[in-house]
């Protein structure tokens, strides 16, 4: 049984790398940062971008869209440069 679980496991973070690393660009590009750039520059583009539209911080109401998808393109991001 602990195989079985252990191989969906496996199976489903070999898809969400998969698809993390098929629209990599398109994160890259939220996050202001080159497809080369080190897990430092990203941390750092992205805890900029982060207070910048943070909805505490930022009334606008497109601001928490832009804010979760900073977010999303910096785990997706650093998962796959792990």
């Amino acid at each position: 049984m602990k195989q079985k679980s252990l191989f969906k496991l496996t199976i489903t973070l070999y898809v969400f790398i998969a698809l993390a690393k098929a629209a990599h660009t398109e994160y890259y590009d939220e996050l202001g940062v080159d497809t080369k750039a080190s897990a430092n520059e990203i941390r750092k583009a992205y805890r900029k971008l982060a207070k910048k539209y943070h909805p505490d911080k930022n009334p606008d109401p497109s601001a928490a869209e832009r804010f979760t998808k900073v977010a999303n393109g910096k785990v997706l991001i650093v998962v796959c440069l792990m």
